[in-house]
């Protein structure tokens, strides 16, 4: 393996918020760092989400030959630094990976040759498990299965399988994400790319199962149109608005990946290598970020001077139109005494004063192009730097390539891959024994006769010479079914199920403040309290089973935008027929939360103040009960009369979507709004005979009680 890396400058080098601002000789900052005025620059895009300073992203690409894996990798790099092909062969077959890493280390990406290729045997299999542990030993953030826009075949989704749950591990999925190639109407829409994603999986149990292997969750799809940049093509310009888009969807996509939540996915050999190298690894990150720190400094420069006089009119003198003068009184419309002479002496200082100010203002620009021009000298020997430092690091990484027992450390790992992927396919559960060095070193026999590729299982598996009518092969004598069967169950302890999250609304979900407030408050000046005794006890009656069967469901809160004064005085008023539901409360262990109605300047702009509220209360909710913890299933349920409990939760689960492995389970239940008391209780009475069913659905809802 070739450890040479490329050290082109790309847009992932730059701070988090994109580089809005141009260095003030005009150049643009990237193509001016590199120092190539006369190569064609790379184009630099406004507001494109990119990674955030002093971050550090490794990414690995893998997938079907032909899928764009390498050409989406020279998209992330900004420079063809992969090799591509749209042919059914991988055509860098001598290399088992291609790296890259930019020159101040914020980006790694590697292009796997052969994971997943056809005629892959263990051998070529071990050298891949070698290199990538020598190309990333910090771990990797993000696994990128790229595939084609269109229906999933077996062989691509055993491929998935085996090089996620059985080469690298069934941990690997909380860093996996699925790349569809070929999408330009998904690319452009999000909301129609997930439409797409929800009807692939009702409709393709292959896809199906992909899906369930990225937690079901939509947010661990990017979709990208990569064609190649052709400036003479008539579409050159569609062309580069689709790479840029493509370009736009995969650096928000590392943006998004919660680094502080899912380590870098990491194993033993991995670990090995970075304590090998750890030397030359420190001695490259030093001069990684002397890079840094130059190119930051460069985006930081001012712009021209010109800017700075922004509204001063070009060519305008003292005592024009940028200087007010003042009008002559009617009294005085003879010119004054001496006015010519001392109006002379005024002209003649002005224009010595204008000269002064443009000689300074010269003289400064100088000075800053000076500077830039040394930053940019700085930073070419920084670069230099770089590239020595990584010449040693290759060298180390080389020794230690070179050593027999790493060597057989890979070849174990490629046999107990092989092995226990064969026993899947068979139906068999994993043997508990793990294999020796011994027989690692032994030569296997494969798992049916024919070739000896590692997806080459013959009739068992994909149903060599048959097609179904999508011409997709058949789930044939049960090989696929077994595999994919081992495969949920395996992914399946990636999630740590929690109990589900119920929160009520107070007012006229479980309170009947419509009636209290229309009906009950305005007659109190003629009859008694006592005369509502039965009704309002029989509705306190009808809460606290509410409340107590959704305890027995999940974990309970309440989420009001009343304030504490009312709901004590409800609570009173309810109690009046002998139940005290503060007791309840406390006995059930449920918290109210109120959500109080921020300062105006705090609310985003746009947003709506009872949703902002409930939002507020509904994190930390979500924080209180699932915390930080990515793999924790979340399954929240909102219950209430209004939209803005509703909106509240699915714009809460959306955001945390992109947070967790498995996307939140989002179910919403409508009550009627502003009932009368009699039919408020019937609708909490329904509510809670159906509180079982509703909690068991493994599915997103929006519903009202109307239909239960």
């Amino acid at each position: 393996m070739d450890f040479n890396i490329g050290l082109i400058l790309p847009k992932a080098c730059q701070s988090c918020n994109a580089s809005k601002a141009e260095e003030e000789d005009g150049d643009d900052p990237v193509t001016a760092v590199v120092g190539m005025a006369d190569e064609p620059k790379v184009p630099v895009l406004p507001e494109v989400p990119t990674l955030p300073p002093g971050q550090h992203m490794t990414v690995m690409l893998f997938g079907m030959t032909g899928a764009g894996k390498s050409a989406l990798g020279n998209l992330v790099a900004g420079q063809d630094v992969f090799k591509s092909a749209d042919t059914t062969r991988t055509v860098t077959r001598l290399d088992s990976v291609l790296r890259y890493e930019a020159a101040d280390g914020s980006l790694v990406v590697l292009d796997t040759v052969g994971l997943g290729d056809t005629e892959l045997g263990e051998e070529q299999v071990a050298k891949g498990i070698r290199d990538v542990c020598l190309s990333a030993p910090s771990g990797i953030d993000m696994i990128m299965y790229v595939m084609k826009l269109g229906r999933i075949t077996d062989q691509c989704l055993a491929r998935l399988i085996y090089v996620t749950q059985y080469l690298w591990g069934n941990e690997s999925l909380l860093n996996l994400y699925i790349v569809v190639t070929c999408a330009p109407r998904y690319l452009q829409s999000q909301e129609a790319g997930f439409e797409w994603i929800q009807t692939q999986a009702e409709q393709d149990k292959r896809f199906s199962h992909l899906f369930m292997l990225v937690g079901q969750n939509p947010s661990r799809f990017v979709f990208v149109e990569n064609p190649p940049m052709d400036n003479n093509s008539k579409w050159a310009l569609e062309i580069e608005e689709k790479r840029n888009l493509s370009y736009r969807s995969v650096f928000q996509a590392f943006c998004d990946h919660p680094r502080d939540l899912v380590p870098p996915f990491t194993q033993d050999m991995m670990r090995q290598v970075q304590v090998a190298v750890k030397e030359e690894r420190e001695e490259l990150n030093e001069k990684q970020q002397e890079v840094a720190r130059i190119q930051k400094e460069l985006r930081e420069r001012p712009k021209r001077t010109a800017k700075a006089s922004a509204g001063k009119r070009p060519g305008a003198k003292a005592g024009s139109e940028s200087e007010p003068i003042s009008p002559i009184s009617p009294k005085s419309s003879e010119t004054p005494k001496n006015s010519g002479s001392q109006g002379s002496r005024r002209g003649s200082q002005q224009t010595v004063d204008t000269k002064e100010e443009d000689s300074t203002a010269a003289k400064k620009g100088f000075r800053k192009r000076m500077a830039t021009k040394e930053l940019h000298g700085a930073l070419s020997q920084a670069t230099a730097a770089v590239e020595i430092a990584q010449e040693k690091l290759n060298g180390k990484l080389e020794e230690v390539k070179k050593k027999e027992d790493f060597d057989q450390q890979a070849d174990l790992a490629a046999k107990t891959a092989w092995r226990d992927f064969g026993q899947a396919i068979e139906g068999k559960p994993v043997p508990p024994v793990q294999l020796t060095a011994s027989q690692a070193s032994q030569p296997a026999s494969p798992p049916s006769k024919g070739k000896s590729g590692i997806m080459n299982f013959g009739k068992k598996l994909f149903g060599i010479g048959k097609k179904d009518s999508s011409g997709t092969g058949i789930l044939s004598s049960g090989g696929m079914r077994n595999l994919m069967s081992m495969s949920a169950q395996n992914a399946e302890k990636t999630t740590q199920a929690g109990k589900p999250c119920l929160i009520f609304d107070w007012d006229d979900t479980l309170c009947p403040t419509w009636w209290i407030r229309a009906i009950m408050q305005p007659s109190l000046n003629r009859v008694e309290l006592s005369s509502y005794s039965d009704v309002l006890h029989k509705q306190a009656g009808t809460i606290a089973e509410c409340l107590r069967a959704a305890k027995a469901l999940g974990s309970v809160d309440i989420v009001t935008l009343a304030n504490p004064q009312w709901l004590d005085q409800t609570c009173k008023w309810l109690q009046c027929g002998g139940m005290d539901l503060k007791k309840v409360f406390d006995e059930l262990q449920i918290q109210v939360h109120y959500a109080q109605i921020p300062r105006p300047e705090t609310i985003p702009a746009g947003a709506d103040v009872a949703v902002h509220a409930k939002k507020v209360c509904m994190i930390k909710i979500m924080d209180k009960y699932y915390g930080t913890n990515m793999q924790a299933h979340i399954h929240a349920m909102s219950i209430g009369d209004q939209d803005a409990e509703a909106t509240a939760l699915k714009e809460v689960l959306k955001d945390r979507q992109k947070k967790a492995w498995r996307r939140p389970l989002c179910k919403v239940v409508r009550l009627p709004e502003e009932p009368m008391l009699e039919d408020l209780g019937k609708s909490v009475q329904l509510l809670a005979k159906h509180l079982p069913s509703l909690v068991s659905r493994q599915d997103d809802f929006d519903i009202t009680t109307r239909s239960l």
